[in-house]
């Protein structure tokens, strides 16, 4: 019983975890980016962290590769608010 659990929690990971990591931090982008708010951005990076591990270290979905390009525009939309608001 136990096993099944752990290859359904395994699978779920694996399948969708990704996908919904990329979805919430390209929402705090986007929300980020609206209001002006480098808090926003920085958290959007910040949940992005895994899932660009799990692409640099693991198979993924080849179509996720795309998306190795987003930590690059966070981290640049972060200074780029950052410095702004000083």
């Amino acid at each position: 019983m136990f096993d099944y659990a752990l290859i359904i929690l395994y699978f779920l990971t694996i399948m969708y975890g990704p996908f919904v990591l990329l979805f919430i931090s390209i929402y705090f982008l986007l929300r980020g980016y609206m209001k002006s708010s480098s808090r926003l951005v920085l958290i959007s990076f910040l949940i992005f962290i895994p899932d660009l591990l799990a692409l640099l270290l693991i198979e993924l979905e080849p179509i996720l590769y795309v998306f190795l390009l987003l930590p690059v525009i966070q981290v640049f939309l972060y200074f780029r608010m950052k410095h702004n608001s000083i």
